[in-house]
C-alpha cells in the first residue's frame, strides 16, 4: 500500500529542516519591527504660587497707586476759571409773571335777543363805535313805531286842549263884560238884580271852563311828554341791539355766533388794549418793601426773547393764603406775539452795588454747612472760606475771602485739593 505525500510536507532534499532557526525567510511574512524605547522626561516641580503673589501684589498695588497719584496731582487738567475784579452788581429779584392788560372790556348785550350778524373776530382790530354784532331786534321797532304813534296823538291832543283854553278865555271875556254891563244898568236902575246875578253867574261859570281847560292843556302837555319819553326809551332800547366798540384795542376773543341766544351781560367779545399791556409778576411778600416804580426789569416770555420793562405799579395787597403780592411791569416795546395769559420770568432790579468783587453762583462750594471757593494758586487748585452776600442774576457777591486778581475755578465739584490746573475757559 503506498503512501501519498501531504501538501503540507516539505519535498525530500529541500535542504530545509523543521527547525524554525533553519527556515529560509518567507517573503510573505511579515518582518518583525524593531521598537526604539521612548523617553518619557519628568515633569517639571510645582511652583511655589503663594509666595509668588504676595510678590507680585505690592508690586501692582505700588504701580496702581503711582498712577493714581500722577493723574491725581500730576496730570494737569484743562479748569474753567474766572478773575475776580472789582464791578458793580445788580441785586434783582425774580418770579413768575403773566401777560395782562389795564384796559379790557368785556362787551356784552344789555338785552336778551338773538345774534344776528358779527361784525368782527378775533384778532380784529377796532374803533370806539364800532359795531360789534346786531340783535334781532323786530319787537323793538314795533314797539318803537307804537310809542311813536302815542306821541303824536299825545301832541294833537295838547293842540285840543289849547284850543279849549282860548274858548274859555274869549267866554270869560264875554261874561265879565256882560257883567260889567249889568253892574251899571243896576246903579242906573235899568236892569233888575236877577239879570245882574245871572251874568255874575255866567262870569263864574266861565272863570271856571278856563281853570279846567289850562288844566287840560297842562295834562295833555304831560301826556305828550311821557309819550315822547316812552318813544326815546324804545329808540334807545332798539340802539341797544346795535352792539358797539366801547373804545379802541384789539378783539382777543370771541364767545358768541350768529343764532346764539344772549341775555344781559352775556360778553360777545373781549377787546384789549394794547397800549395798556403789562406783565404782572408774583413775589413774595418779605420783597415789598424794595421795590417802588420806575424801578428798571427785564421780562423773558415763554419761547421769546428778554424785553426790558419798568416797574409801573406795586400792588397793596398780599394774597392771605400764598402770602404773595404783584407788581405790575410795563414792557419798553411790546411785544409783537403778544397774547393775554402769557407765561414769562420777570426780573427787576432792586439795587446796584459799586466795586464790589463778584464771582458765578456755581462757583460757590459748601463743606460742611460753610460756602468755599476754589482758587488757582501756582497751577494748583485749594479750597478757600469766604463770606458771600447778595445774588445779582448769575452772580454772587463776594463779601471776605477773595482780593482783586484771584483766579476762582468755576466748575468746584470736578476739583480736589492740590490737583494740578491748566487755563481752560477764562472770563472776567
Amino acid at each position: 500500500m503506498s503512501v501519498l505525500p501531504s501538501p503540507l510536507a516539505e519535498p525530500a532534499g529541500s535542504g530545509t529542516s523543521n527547525d524554525p532557526s533553519m527556515r529560509r525567510p518567507d517573503a510573505r511574512a511579515p518582518r518583525p519591527v524593531e521598537e526604539t524605547p521612548t523617553f518619557v522626561p519628568r515633569p517639571p516641580s510645582r511652583p511655589n504660587r503663594g509666595a509668588s503673589r504676595l510678590v507680585l501684589l505690592p508690586l501692582m498695588a505700588g504701580l496702581l497707586a503711582s498712577v493714581w497719584a500722577g493723574d491725581r496731582w500730576l496730570v494737569p487738567r484743562a479748569a474753567a476759571r474766572v478773575v475776580v475784579m472789582p464791578g458793580d452788581l445788580s441785586i434783582d429779584l425774580s418770579g413768575p409773571a403773566t401777560l395782562d392788560a389795564t384796559r379790557r372790556s368785556s362787551v356784552a348785550s344789555r338785552l336778551t335777543g338773538v345774534v344776528a350778524t358779527m361784525a368782527v373776530d378775533r384778532d380784529d382790530v377796532v374803533t370806539r363805535g364800532r359795531v360789534i354784532a346786531t340783535l334781532d331786534a323786530d319787537d323793538l321797532r314795533r314797539d318803537l313805531d307804537s310809542a311813536l304813534a302815542t306821541g303824536r296823538s299825545a301832541r294833537e291832543a295838547v293842540s285840543v286842549a289849547r284850543a279849549e283854553e282860548a274858548r274859555s278865555e274869549a267866554a270869560l271875556a264875554n261874561a265879565l263884560a256882560t257883567l260889567d254891563r249889568q253892574d251899571a244898568l243896576f246903579v242906573k236902575g235899568v236892569t233888575t238884580e236877577a239879570a245882574r246875578d245871572a251874568a255874575a253867574s255866567t262870569h263864574r261859570q266861565a272863570t271856571a271852563d278856563l281853570a279846567r281847560a289850562k288844566a287840560a292843556v297842562d295834562q295833555a302837555i304831560a301826556q305828550a311828554a311821557a309819550a315822547d319819553a316812552a318813544a326815546e326809551q324804545r329808540g334807545v332800547k332798539l340802539g341797544e341791539a346795535i352792539i358797539r366798540a366801547p373804545m379802541d384795542g384789539v378783539v382777543v376773543s370771541r364767545g358768541r355766533w350768529i343764532g346764539d341766544t344772549v341775555g344781559p351781560g352775556t360778553e360777545i367779545v373781549e377787546i384789549v388794549d394794547p397800549a395798556s399791556i403789562v406783565f404782572t409778576a408774583r413775589l413774595d411778600e418779605s420783597a415789598i418793601a424794595r421795590l417802588a416804580p420806575g424801578q428798571t426789569a427785564t421780562i423773558r416770555p415763554a419761547g421769546g426773547r428778554a424785553i426790558a420793562a419798568e416797574v409801573r405799579r406795586v400792588a397793596r395787597r398780599v394774597d392771605t393764603e400764598t402770602r404773595e403780592f404783584t407788581v405790575d411791569l410795563r414792557p419798553a416795546v411790546l411785544p409783537p406775539d403778544w397774547a393775554i395769559g402769557r407765561r414769562a420770568v420777570a426780573t427787576i432790579t432792586v439795587e446796584t452795588r459799586r466795586d464790589v468783587l463778584a464771582v458765578p453762583v456755581g462757583a460757590i462750594d459748601r463743606r460742611d454747612g460753610v460756602p468755599v471757593v476754589w482758587v488757582d494758586v501756582d497751577g494748583r487748585a485749594w479750597r478757600r472760606a469766604v463770606e458771600i452776600g447778595a445774588i445779582g442774576g448769575d452772580r454772587i457777591e463776594v463779601v471776605k475771602g477773595l482780593a482783586a486778581g484771584d483766579v476762582v475755578l468755576t466748575e468746584p465739584r470736578s476739583l480736589h485739593p492740590g490737583m494740578r490746573v491748566a487755563a481752560g475757559d477764562e472770563r472776567r
